[in-house]
C-alpha cells in the first residue's frame, strides 16, 4: 500500500493537559494526526495496480 506522509498526517500545536509534563510549555504541546482510511478513487488517489 502505497501511502503520502504529506497528505496522510497533520502537526498542530495547542492546548494540552497541564500535567503533562513532556510538553515543552506549560499546557500547550503539539499532536499528530494520521489519516489510515482506504484511500478512493474519487478523492483524488489514482494508484496504478488497484
Amino acid at each position: 500500500m502505497q501511502s503520502d506522509a504529506q497528505r496522510d498526517s497533520i502537526f498542530t500545536k495547542g492546548p494540552s493537559d497541564v500535567l503533562d509534563h513532556a510538553t515543552s510549555e506549560i499546557a500547550s504541546g503539539s499532536k499528530l494526526g494520521i489519516d489510515a482510511t482506504k484511500k478512493l478513487s474519487g478523492e483524488g488517489f489514482n494508484a496504478p495496480g488497484r
